[in-house]
């Protein structure tokens, strides 16, 4: 287990970051991800430690889109602060004791149960007001740099204002003992149609991104194929209601992973 040897330094977002001063206590690893480590920092919170290649931007938009899902009463960890240490910024959350539910889905003979878990979820948050975050159609233009193609294409789908998690799979919901479920990772937190929102998710949940060589990855790409479709069943949609979305969110998909490495 990793130990970092001191407490980040928390900042406040005012019109710039302001340093504070900082308890010494070490940190323990719990978790990696692509753009961020998770370590506990004590009394019942964690920190999401990104990498130097996150820029502020970003990370504030995460603490802002986290703020606002927890205010609406969206289940999810409290973000507390955002802060430094050792020249990486990130956040504290309230932790949460649990497992995600992909881990859930890989060892239980009741999927079907995890689903409508899943989809209650899903249901709720897309209830949400989203008024305060960012466009899907502006984050989009973003990450793709306004290529010609997908503006274009921009045109063609509708405008809303309903709050889009925008990373809505298993492995961001966590499962706690007594089945209570909580949504974390809200970077790509974005305001519009639930059906942009449920293609997203479509589209991650067959994301089977493995080496060739990983053993019986065809079956993992056919149990994913038979989730995402169990999913979308469950939320009362067909592939022809999110088509137009699904489209463009393959077609801008290889654009946002290279801007996240």
């Amino acid at each position: 287990m990793a130990h970092g040897p001191h407490a980040p330094r928390p900042f406040l977002w005012y019109n710039d970051l302001v340093k504070l001063k900082f308890k010494e206590t070490p940190m323990n690893l719990v978790g990696k991800g692509k753009t961020a480590e998770v370590f506990d920092y004590g009394n019942d919170r964690i920190i999401k430690l990104f990498n130097k290649s996150e820029d502020i931007k970003s990370i504030k938009r995460e603490f802002d889109n986290a703020r606002i899902a927890y205010n609406q009463g969206i289940p999810s960890p409290k973000p507390f602060d955002v802060v430094e240490h050792e020249g990486k910024l990130g956040i504290v959350y309230e932790k949460l004791e649990g497992t995600t539910m992909l881990e859930l889905m890989r060892t239980t003979d009741n999927i079907g149960l995890l689903v409508e878990k899943m989809v209650r979820l899903h249901k709720h948050v897309l209830s949400m007001p989203g008024e305060s975050l960012v466009s899907y159609k502006d984050w989009l233009k973003r990450i793709t740099g306004n290529e010609t193609e997908i503006v274009s294409s921009l045109k063609s789908v509708d405008e809303s204002k309903g709050y889009c998690h925008g990373d809505f799979h298993p492995g961001n919901i966590i499962v706690d003992q007594t089945g209570e479920c909580k949504l974390i990772d809200f970077m790509n937190a974005v305001k519009g149609p639930p059906l942009y929102d449920i293609a997203r998710t479509y589209f991650l949940i067959q994301e089977v991104n493995l080496p060739e060589d990983t053993p019986d990855l065809e079956k993992l790409r056919g149990l994913a194929k038979y989730l995402a479709d169990a999913y979308l069943q469950a939320m009362g949609h067909t592939y022809q209601d999110i088509g137009k979305y699904y489209t463009l969110i393959k077609k801008t998909r290889p654009t946002e992973l290279e801007s996240n490495q």
